[in-house]
């Protein structure tokens, strides 16, 4: 609330952090900055943002902390429990009544509140406005100015009640009264000094938020450059078909930039880097252990014909295809209701969880391929993983060409893996 209401109070001060809030980094929008200038960018950012709480000048601090008393006065009036006094009340000949002594508590801490009025001022009661209506506003559905002006009018109508009724009423006689006590007097309430502790760790918050996501970009920036020096590409390869855009163009695909990559890994990488001395082992290795042949032709299986795996999803995505149907089908019938959206919300859990079964599935015979393969290049004779008898002859004798593809092939399996990690992790944060 503090924020909101500094937005109001201190707008100059509020327009200065705002401004810095937006542009954490001085630099071109998709430059990638080194550890040392990430650092350095970090350390300013925030330098930035204790630049601008000291420039906070007397006049502007002052009027936002009377405004912070006041709010804390309508707080605590809002926790004096005058419904419970109405509840006190008891009809006698047609007459609401109720004796003094059984309302003395509520009446003193009514007097401890109402005995030491603030002031207040039409800023604060713009902020509580705004405060209680953001998200209406944010969403564009709160016509600001004209129900800002009806609450302003019904809280000048409320307050100049409560005013009339504090000058009828000595609060402070009538406590006295009801407890039987002339020497009763208000308790003082605490301060609000630590007002602008508060509102700087809501700003800090905001800044430490704001940081995070620049860095998410940084770092999304980092892997797409990674990408495309290792798909020797400018871009990502596009899924062919996004039924979900014709429906609603928040919706996305949580597995999209993985499956994308893969996609493009199939097409580019696979066939030139990874598929011969892979075959070749499959063709011409001699297992030690039968079980690591199995799982080895299983995984080399799953890699050969992913890239028919991935054709085939998209196929189902697009006109012809039974999830591109229904796609069709929910934007035909215009289905806005609850209905057409549990519907949306299906097609779309749909897509996700079988385009993460595709995901795994491949991260899982890369993994394979990578365990059984290094024990061969280990020649191991133990363990879970056993290596090749004839692994010197693969590809004929003196195959020193086909143990440097297969170490090559290796550490391009090993990239994708990481590369995959990486855009899983991003996409955790979608």
């Amino acid at each position: 609330f503090y924020l909101v209401l500094g937005s109001v109070v201190m707008p100059m001060a509020h327009s200065t952090l705002t401004g810095d809030l937006n542009t954490p980094v001085q630099s071109s929008q998709n430059e990638i900055l080194g550890t040392s200038r990430k650092n350095d960018a970090r350390a300013g950012f925030f330098r930035r943002m204790e630049d601008d709480f000291s420039g906070i000048n007397e006049q502007e601090r002052s009027e936002m902390y009377g405004s912070v008393q006041a709010f804390d006065w309508l707080r605590r009036l809002g926790m004096v429990p005058f419904d419970k006094l109405l509840l006190k009340y008891s009809d006698f000949d047609n007459v609401k009544t109720c004796p003094l002594n059984i309302a003395s508590d509520i009446l003193a801490s009514a007097a401890n509140v109402l005995c030491s009025p603030a002031v207040i001022s039409l800023k604060l009661l713009e902020a509580v406005f705004l405060f209680n209506n953001r998200q209406r506003i944010e969403n564009g559905v709160c016509e600001t100015d004209k129900e800002m002006e009806v609450f302003l009018t019904k809280a000048r109508d409320l307050l100049g009640s409560l005013q009339l009724i504090l000058s009828e009423i000595s609060f402070l006689d009538l406590c006295r009264f009801a407890k039987e006590d002339l020497c009763f007097f208000p308790q003082r309430p605490e301060g609000v000094e630590n007002w602008f502790v508060l509102y700087k760790n809501g700003w800090k918050k905001r800044f430490e938020n704001a940081w995070n996501q620049w860095a998410k970009k940084q770092r999304y920036l980092e892997i797409q450059k990674h990408i495309y020096e290792f798909l020797k590409t400018e871009s990502l390869p596009e899924i062919a078909y996004r039924p979900w855009l014709e429906i609603n163009s928040s919706l996305f695909f949580r597995k999209e930039m993985s499956f994308s990559f893969l996609k493009g890994f199939f097409q580019n990488v696979f066939p030139i880097k990874v598929f011969k001395p892979l075959r070749s082992i499959l063709s011409e290795g001699e297992f030690i252990k039968r079980e690591n042949q199995q799982e080895y032709t299983d995984s080399y299986n799953t890699l050969i014909h992913m890239k028919d795996t991935i054709s085939e999803f998209e196929h189902r995505l697009s006109v012809e295809g039974d999830i591109g149907i229904s796609f069709i089908q929910v934007k035909k019938e215009k289905l806005v209701s609850i209905s057409g959206k549990s519907k949306t919300e299906s097609l779309m859990m749909t897509i996700d969880s079988e385009g993460s079964m595709i995901v795994t599935k491949c991260c899982q015979a890369f993994r394979s391929i990578m365990g059984i393969c290094t024990a061969i290049t280990e020649r191991s004779r133990t363990g879970e993983y056993q290596g090749l008898a004839n692994y010197g002859l693969i590809e004929g004798v003196g195959n020193e060409g086909f143990q440097k593809k297969l170490a090559e092939a290796l550490n391009t399996i090993s990239e994708a893996l990481d590369i995959v990690k990486d855009l899983e992790s991003m996409e955790l944060d979608l």
